[in-house]
């Protein structure tokens, strides 16, 4: 995969052209690689992974359009961290050390190293390193409590067991669903209070080797539109936008209440039908064309807030497997609509109804192909 952008990047078209010059973004290997890293930080991520890689792999760029807006933590100080790196890392960091690690991840050497950038920053930060002697291990027999996730891409679990080899006294505790810091749970709680309550003394740490292992997530229905329209009614949509899928869905109930409905009621009341043949048909069709954009709708709407509660982090990426085949319905209004406006074609032409009902009856086929639109635009089918 990695290869793949690197030999044809995927271009991804911005509207901000200050944060993505020249109002584009290039995916190529080093980008896809660097995505992937930042993903093993958190554990609210980590479950995601694999669905990255295949977003990546098959160069969704509708689905990573919205998403690159929000790289990065608007939280992080990035003078900080080169003031930081810079003098303690930097140093450790000599063009043989890129070289081994460099050997050690030959599928990742082609494509840039995720170091790199801020090495290059290093000279025009400062010029302070720190002296060999702060680079040493650490040698020390006073108690120490080492926490690490075993995801952790930044500090990761070899590091800490590189720590406890110099300190005597130390206890090792790799906590195997976290990421870049260690959860603040109540069981690592626990853990630390009871060490430092009685440092000398083991901590109970039971429910740390109890822990169920990370979960990934890899049924999802991949789909670009559900985060573009929660983003949408996050910020408060425009007028346009309410009003478009407002007006449409309006008459489309009205078409539900109105076609199909009062055939019936004058089925019961007469015992016989007061409509035959395409003139019945012409009914059914657009009331069945009408109970479909509004099921999906309600069921999109559901599917939605549930998953939102229980998961929202999928919503990034589309719904849950399992509503897959709620997105064939959008097709049926498509192919109802049409029927419906070649029905309505027919209705002018033979004299259906009374002129009111035919102009209502085209109105309900062409509220069915803008409620498509209105999908289409959105990305929702």
């Amino acid at each position: 995969m990695l290869d793949q952008f690197g030999e044809e990047p995927l271009m991804i078209a911005m509207g901000d052209t200050v944060a993505f010059p020249g109002g584009a973004l290039v995916v190529d290997g080093g980008l896809a690689a660097a995505a992937v890293f930042q993903a093993l930080y958190a554990r609210t991520t980590i479950p995601f992974i694999p669905l990255l890689i295949r977003v990546f792999a098959t160069r969704r760029g509708d689905l990573l359009q919205p998403l690159a807006g929000r790289l990065g933590d608007p939280t992080s100080s990035r003078g900080l961290f080169l003031s930081v790196e810079c003098y303690e890392r930097a140093p450790y960091l000599t063009a043989e050390a890129q070289g081994a690690d460099a050997a050690r991840a030959s599928g990742l050497a082609p494509h840039g190293s995720l170091i790199r950038p801020y090495l290059d920053d290093c000279d025009a930060w400062h010029r302070f390193r720190a002296s060999p002697t702060e680079l040493g291990a650490v040698t020390s027999t006073i108690p120490t409590l080492i926490l690490t996730g075993t995801f952790d891409p930044i500090t990761p679990p070899t590091w800490g067991r590189l720590a406890a080899a110099t300190l005597s006294n130390s206890l090792y505790v790799e906590v195997r669903t976290a990421g870049h810091g260690v959860p603040m749970d109540a069981c690592t709680r626990g853990i630390m209070h009871d060490f430092l309550d009685d440092p000398d003394a083991p901590p109970d740490t039971a429910c740390n080797e109890a822990r169920a292992p990370i979960t990934f997530i890899t049924d999802v229905h991949l789909n670009g539109g559900i985060y573009r329209v929660a983003t949408a009614l996050r910020v408060g949509p425009g007028l346009a936008t309410v009003a478009w899928p407002g007006l449409t869905v309006l008459i489309l109930l009205s078409g539900l209440l109105l076609w199909p409905l009062p055939w019936l009621t004058r089925r019961r009341r007469m015992h016989q039908p007061v409509a035959t043949g395409w003139v019945l048909a012409a009914r059914w069709v657009a009331g069945l064309a009408a109970l479909a954009a509004i099921t999906f709708l309600a069921l999109l709407v559901w599917t939605v807030l549930r998953t939102a509660r229980t998961a929202p982090l999928i919503l990034a990426f589309g719904v849950p497997g399992s509503a897959g085949l709620l997105f064939l319905i959008p097709w049926l209004v498509l192919v109802f609509g049409v029927l419906t406006l070649a029905l309505a074609a027919a209705a002018w032409r033979q004299g259906w109804w009374s002129m009111p009902w035919r102009i209502h009856y085209l109105l309900v086929g062409l509220a069915c192909l803008s409620y498509v639109g209105f999908l289409s635009h959105w990305r929702l089918f």
